[in-house]
Formats: structure tokens, sequence, C-alpha cells
């Protein structure tokens, strides 16, 4: 029985996947991954395990993603200001990390075959100045470095882990590289552009999301891709990060096929004034 249902959800996701991949998906997708803690006190569980099932919804849903043909896919998994939250519990998401990392590591051949490239936006140097294990936060840091070296040639899923990630950072170092380029009289004032200031940003290179899904049932950005998201579509959804099931993925991109056309015709109006 089980092998027949097995087989039965093998050919219904099949079919899902080809209706979907004839659909004008999202290129680029980012997720703010809210709610992890609530989903353990909902279930009387630690923070750690709350955070341990975020971990592996995030692969399921990036796993979806890349089957999908979704070329881009930006999760919010450590923010700059998260080092301030319980000495234990950074020690436990520190812990993900280097879990995560060392999975990105061990698979590198896969990545490569599959096209599987992994960025780090955010500023490594937070981990060095704000963890208390500097020699722990060392060794982080330089494994980041390494598999994101390792892979930047793949192509043609990018996954793109937030981590150690402010938005307000991000565009301050941009603003702080265009001044400077000034002063260096590399560039005139008068042309400055957002097109610059832009390619300062951690997702140089890369589109803009298209569609923006916050969980947990808050509504707000906290911090996170605040000059690329001007044309997105966002979603809040009112379920907690570990129970945003691949279905609800399926949900949140249905929603955008529904505003696609309104949102492609905003960003072309926008183009051409």
């Amino acid at each position: 029985m089980s092998s027949i249902l097995k087989s039965l959800d093998t050919f219904i996701t099949s079919r899902v996947l080809k209706y979907y991949q004839t659909k004008p998906i999202p290129n680029h997708i980012a997720v703010i991954m809210d709610g992890n803690r609530r989903w353990s006190k909902n279930h009387s569980l630690s923070k750690q395990e709350g955070h341990k099932a975020g971990y592996d919804t995030l692969f399921s849903n990036a796993d979806l993603c890349f089957q999908l043909g979704v070329h881009h896919l930006t999760a919010y998994a450590f923010s700059a200001d998260n080092f301030t939250r319980e000495q234990s519990e950074v020690d436990y998401l520190m812990t993900l990390a280097n879990m995560a990392i060392k999975t990105f590591t061990e698979k590198k051949a896969e990545l490569s075959e599959k096209g599987i490239r992994l960025t780090v936006f955010g500023d490594l140097q937070f981990l060095l100045e704000r963890y208390h294990d500097r020699k722990a936060a060392s060794a982080l840091r330089e494994k980041c470095l390494q598999i994101m070296e390792e892979t930047k040639n793949n192509s043609p899923f990018h996954l793109n882990i937030c981590f150690c990630y402010s938005s307000r950072h991000e565009m301050q170092m941009s603003a702080q590289s265009m001044i400077e380029s000034v002063k260096q009289g590399k560039v005139h004032p008068d042309d400055l552009s957002y097109s610059m200031f832009s390619n300062g940003l951690y997702t140089a290179g890369q589109p803009a999301p298209d569609l923006l899904i916050r969980t947990s049932g808050e509504t707000r950005l906290s911090d996170f891709l605040l000059s690329q998201s001007a044309f997105t579509l966002l979603h809040f959804v009112p379920v907690n990060w570990p129970d945003f099931t691949r279905r609800r993925m399926l949900d949140s991109i249905r929603y955008y096929l529904k505003h696609h056309d309104s949102l492609m015709d905003l960003r072309k109006s926008f183009v051409e004034t």
C-alpha cells in the first residue's frame, strides 16, 4: 500500500511541477523566514527545535524552487541584530550555519552538476565583532567564503543566504563606496546614479525579487532588501515558517501569478518614465 501511495505522490508532484513550469513563475523569490520561535512555543518545544524545523523547511522549499525553474532564492536567515538574542539561541543558530555549510561542502560536486550557486549576503565582519567565540566565528567566516568561491561559476540556480545581514548597512556601504569614488576623482558627482548604487549592493548582477514572502503573519520588511523590493509583490502569510510547506510555497506562487500582469505593467511604466 505504501508503495502505491508513494507512486501516486510522485505522479501528482510531477504533474504539479509541469503545470507551474508552463507559467510565468517568479524569477527571484525572497523569503523572510519568521516564526520559528512561535512555532516551537506552540508545540511545547525548545527554540533550538524550532530553528531546526525552520532549517529543514528552507531546504525543502529551496529544492522545490529549483525543480520549478526559479533562478534566484534569497532567504533571510540571520540578521545583524540577532546577535542580541540569548547566547544559547545564538550559539545554536551558529551551529545550524555550520551544519548548512558542511552540507553544501559535502555536496559540492552535486551543486556543480545541478548548477547551484551559494552566496552569503551580509557583513561577515560582524561575526568577528559580535560573536563571543572569535575562533569559531573566524572559522565559520572562512567556510562561508570558501563555499562561495567554489560555487561562484555555477548556474542557473542562485541560493542567497542572508546571514549577519542588514539592508540599511548594505545601503550605507554602497553609498560610502560611491562617495569614496567621487573623492578619488573616479566618478563625477553628476554621474552618480541609482544603477551605480545598486551595483554596490549584495544583489549586484541579480534581478530584483519578483515575490517577497514573509511568514508568521507579521507585515513588515524588518531591514530586508529595502532598496531591491521597490517593485516587488509582497505576500504576508499567517503561518509560522516551519509550517510553510511546499504546498504553501505553491500557494504563494499562485498568488504571484494572479498579480503578474499588473506587476509587469507597473515595472514597465516605471522604466518608461
